[in-house]
């Protein structure tokens, strides 16, 4: 029996006969060897650390950190706990480079276990000339040694809290101009440049023997909360298992790291703003308040153009340099020349305080900041500039101004609190470069004082944000639905997206022929400024006279009266042309009413509006070139069909003309070539329509045409029999060629008219169209209004309304309703609207809101929602009068069918008293204009069981008396006796109740 120690692989082996103490046949068969693993069993892991005090933790407070362990494994486990803090801090380092060996130690944290640097770059390799470097601890051991080696980005840990760097060339090569840099001349820099120090401070490191289940906590001491050099807090580390002794089920969990932050400011300048008056905005990102924050704020003035002192001075003499009210400034040198072999120099200080250049400087640079602003007589004085056997030339200078001025109290941020402050500097039409410096003098105690610090061009940049068509009321127009000798107003929106004012500066608007490209119109400019991050409408007119394609332009100042940090974004728009159309108000309903193509016409009868089943849309991008619709056979099986007519709806179409350089869609019909038409199979085409139903809303840029196509079908090539398929089919031909001719069908449809002896008699129109319309919305602005685009409908000859049931199907084939958001608030969330007699029809549900009509099948047609299309209406003798509104939503408007039914309605008439001894009689009159015809009249007297009496026939106003089988037997009987004229329901009535 074995039991294995340890988890992972093993391997056994079995040897009969060890010592060959047997003669055997074969001896290689005695020995067997097997590999196996055995599965872990142990599972030590870090669930959390804790901290106490929480963080954020005040600095110098010490912390105690607990690391909480538990073993999920099904055995003891034998292990070591290692905890510790690991703390990084932004180190900006180079080595110098004046001598020819250098020695650095670095000591930023003594407590530190560990220090980690971290090389930005190392360059030890110039060609002929090579170096060395080493890295050690406090007792020299090396951490890393580099030779001849160039490299970025490379981390080097020394053991304790001490790195020495030592750098020694390997030849005798002398150095002797090792103070120039490769800038001024001499050789090329070496040595190495640091961006991080990190520290590990060890916590804790203890032995731990863990049962199964069990858990622990492992405790260290923080004993310092250190702060500064860009580094807020540490990272905390807890680890399991560090050297990997055991064999565990899940090694991801040894593991776990929490941040630790302290409890101090980080003050920061977050943005510099110019969506309005330009602001600096100072955020605390750190974890405590900051108090007596002050900012500095400095800029550039520019002195390239003076030609005389203090700016160019080619004489010995003192000079200065003023700017009222700075705190600070700097002055930018072109170049400085100075005698060198007669001690020549140029000395720049405030009187007090003074440095000296006694090199030159052909190439330019930045003096020393110069405290100008005396705490003494708290007057500003100006930078001094003394020299001596030199010349100079002073293209610009800084100078900078502190917020809050003079006595006022500096501020105080809390944690994540944003403070704007405005840029004190209050000019026009000029560029200069801002920095932004929050705490300058380094009054508040910081996590990090490394992004302090923010800087910006400042400056005007004028741009165009939109160019706006409106019509005469206000109401805005799309560029391609200007109309013609209209005056429309031009709105030009400038704007200031600059930090700097600017002022007296001129906007223009152009109108040119799209063809020639030449100025028709040149509008005459506006003059107007603007302050930073501010918009301004700029107002033109124009009555456009003729029909076409033009290219609008707009510019802001145009005669570079102002210095910009873009000037390339002064033209509108930036790329491509602005093209406007102007046209006739094609999207605007037609004038007059919808064309009757039945009015008023009476018969017994019915009539049907049928769209078919199988039809899909067939667009102008497809390949397929027909369409089929199957229509059945709808009328009643005793019916007589008087009148068949078929609809066609091409849409879309149009054709491609050269203009100028542009290919322009211009609308056009089908014509008999182009789209053929068959009804149930009949190998000759329907005759062309003379004269389709068609709009072109030629004010757009989508120039198409939209058409009702009719033809009349012969009574007897329909099928009105049972299980009957009438169909018809559509052909596009011809299309495509030089001119690009092309059209969609977006449906087809039947006009059935029969005669049926059982049916009332009904008065009927029918108006065909098709007027396409568009209100103005926010997602097409038209610029027409809800009346501009209200179809009218003219219902002539109506008699009788009051015997009357009337009926109205309108018929939209194109619609496209848009949401609400999409719609101008005084549309009410109702993209249209049907009305009839001057009232609108109400909608049926809340659901309905938007559109009135919904789209039938996968065609292009749609009806109103309730009533297969049919909506009650109320009719009056003489004319009735419907309309069709568009709110915003694209609709072409093809058919108003109106049904006026002169349904019968039975009345019973019942005596008051009767003669005893004689059968009792009931009269039925029909108040309605058409006959009734097999009704029953059902009767009971006091309850008991009911009888009938069939009724074949009774024409429209006429009345019938019928005998009841019941007969009153004593004078002074009172009997409850009931009636029902159709009891049955087998007529259609006018008022059923």
């Amino acid at each position: 029996m074995w039991t294995p120690a340890n988890a992972g692989p093993h391997a056994i082996q079995m040897v009969i006969d060890p010592e060959n103490k047997a003669a055997e046949m074969n001896e290689s068969n005695n020995d067997l060897n097997k590999s196996f693993y055995v599965v872990p069993y142990e599972d030590p892991a870090v669930v959390n650390i804790t901290f106490d005090p929480l963080p954020p933790v005040p600095k110098n407070v010490p912390v105690n950190v607990t690391a909480h362990i538990f073993n999920n494994g099904n055995s003891t486990a034998n292990f070591s706990v290692d905890l510790w803090a690991l703390k990084e801090e932004i180190y900006d380092y180079e080595t110098a480079h004046p001598t020819d060996d250098f020695n650095e130690t670095i000591v930023t944290y003594p407590e530190a276990n560990w220090t980690g640097v971290q090389f930005a770059n190392i360059g030890l390799d110039n060609g002929s000339i090579t170096r060395r470097m080493k890295v050690e601890d406090l007792y020299k051991n090396t951490s890393a040694y580099f030779y001849s080696f160039n490299g970025e980005n490379i981390e080097v840990w020394t053991k304790g809290n001490t790195t020495k760097m030592e750098l020694l060339p390997f030849n005798s090569v002398s150095y002797n101009d090792r103070e120039t840099t490769e800038a001024d001349g001499g050789r090329k820099v070496w040595g190495c440049g640091i961006d991080k120090i990190s520290h590990k401070i060890g916590l804790n490191h203890v032995e731990v023997s863990l049962g199964p289940g069990n858990s622990t906590n492992v405790t260290g001491i923080l004993h310092q909360m250190r702060v500064g050099n860009g580094s807020s807090g540490y990272e905390i580390h807890a680890v399991v298992d560090m050297d990997n002794v055991l064999y565990e089920q899940n090694e991801s969990n040894n593991e776990l790291v929490k941040v630790l932050n302290a409890k101090i400011p980080d003050l920061t300048v977050a943005n510099i703003t110019c969506d309005g008056p330009p602001k600096a905005e100072l955020e605390n990102v750190g974890s405590a308040s900051a108090e007596n924050v002050t900012v500095r704020f400095s800029r550039d003035v520019y002195t390239g153009d003076n030609d005389y002192p203090p700016y160019e001075v080619e004489n010995d003499g003192f000079y200065s340099i003023l700017h009222e009210d700075a705190k600070v400034m700097r002055v930018h040198f072109e170049y400085l020349y100075v005698d060198e072999k007669k001690n020549g120099s140029l000395r720049i200080g405030n009187g007090t305080s003074w440095v000296d250049y006694k090199k030159d400087r052909p190439k330019g640079f930045w003096s020393s900041w110069v405290d100008v602003d005396s705490k003494r007589d708290t007057i500003t004085h100006p930078v001094s500039l003394i020299l001596n056997k030199g010349r100079y030339k002073v293209d610009r200078y800084e100078y900078g101004v502190d917020e809050p001025q003079g006595t006022a109290k500096p501020y105080v941020i809390g944690t994540k609190v944003t403070r704007p402050v405005d840029v004190p500097f209050d000019v026009e039409n000029e560029i200069y470069n801002l920095t932004v410096f929050v705490d300058p003098e380094n009054r508040v105690e910081e996590s990090n004082e490394g992004n302090n610090e923010e800087k910006k061009m400042m400056g005007p940049d004028l741009t165009i944000e939109n160019v706006t068509f409106l019509n005469e009321a206000g109401v805005e127009r799309e560029w391609d639905k200007l109309i013609i000798n209209k005056t429309h107003k031009i709105k030009v929106v400038v704007k200031n997206t600059g930090c700097v004012a600017a002022s007296d500066f001129a906007v223009r608007f152009y109108i040119n022929n799209s063809d020639d490209n030449v100025t028709i119109i040149s509008f005459p400019q506006e003059y107007i400024n603007l302050a930073p991050g501010m918009t301004k409408e700029v107002e033109f007119s124009w009555e456009p006279s003729k029909r076409g394609w033009f290219i609008a332009k707009a510019e802001v100042d145009p005669l570079k009266k102002v210095p910009e940090l873009d000037e390339k974004n002064n033209i509108y728009p930036l790329k491509g042309k602005m093209e406007v159309k102007v046209g006739y108000p094609g999207y605007k309903a037609k004038d007059g009413f919808m064309h009757m193509f039945i009015e008023g016409k009476m018969i017994q009868g019915g009539v049907i509006y049928n769209y078919g089943t199988g039809f899909s849309r067939l667009s102008t991008a497809t390949t397929d070139n027909s369409r089929t619709t199957s229509f059945g056979d709808p009328v009643p099986e005793n019916a007589d069909v008087s009148l068949v007519r078929l609809y066609v709806y091409p849409d879309n179409a149009l054709y491609t003309k050269k203009i100028g350089d542009y290919e322009r869609k211009m609308g056009f019909l089908p014509n008999k070539t182009q789209l053929i038409v068959y009804f149930n199979g009949n190998k000759n085409p329907l005759p062309h329509p003379a004269e389709p139903h068609s709009d072109i809303p030629d004010a757009t840029g989508f120039n198409v045409t939209y058409a009702t196509y009719y033809y009349d079908i012969p009574v007897n090539d329909y099928n009105h029999s049972e299980e009957a398929r009438n169909w018809a089919k559509a052909e596009r031909r011809n299309c495509g060629g030089p001119r690009h001719y092309q059209f969609g069908i977006a449906g087809m449809a039947l006009l059935i008219v029969y005669e049926d002896e059982n049916a009332p008699l009904t008065r009927y129109w029918v108006g065909e169209d098709r007027d396409v319309m568009m209100a103005g919305c926010n997602y097409h602005p038209t610029g027409l209004d809800y009346d501009e685009c209200t179809r009218k409908i003219k219902f002539i000859g109506v008699t009788e309304a009051s015997l009357a049931n009337a009926t109205l199907k309108t018929v939209l084939v194109s619609y496209s309703p848009h949401g609400e958001d999409d719609l101008y608030p005084e549309a009410k969330g109702r993209a249209d609207a049907l009305y009839f007699n001057g009232r609108e029809i109400p909608r049926s549900t809340e659901e309905e809101n938007i559109g009135f009509w919904e789209k039938v099948n996968a065609g292009d047609i749609a009806l109103t929602k309730v009533h297969e299309g049919w909506e009650y209406v109320n009719v009056f003798d003489g004319i009735n009068d419907a309309a069709i509104q568009s709110r915003g939503t694209m609709m072409g408007v093809a058919h108003a069918i109106l049904k006026v039914e002169y349904l019968p309605d039975l009345v019973p008439y019942i005596p008051r008293s009767v003669v005893v001894g004689l059968p009792m009689t009931v009269d039925i009159e029909n108040k309605g204009k058409s006959e009734a015809r097999n009704f029953s009249v059902c009767f009971s007297v006091n309850g008991e069981p009911e009888e009938k009496v069939d009724v074949t026939e009774l024409e429209g106003g006429s009345r019938v008396q019928l005998t009841l089988p019941w007969t009153p037997r004593a004078v002074g009987q009172i009997v409850r006796l009931n009636v029902s004229v159709d009891c049955g329901n087998a007529v259609h009535e006018l008022n059923e109740d």
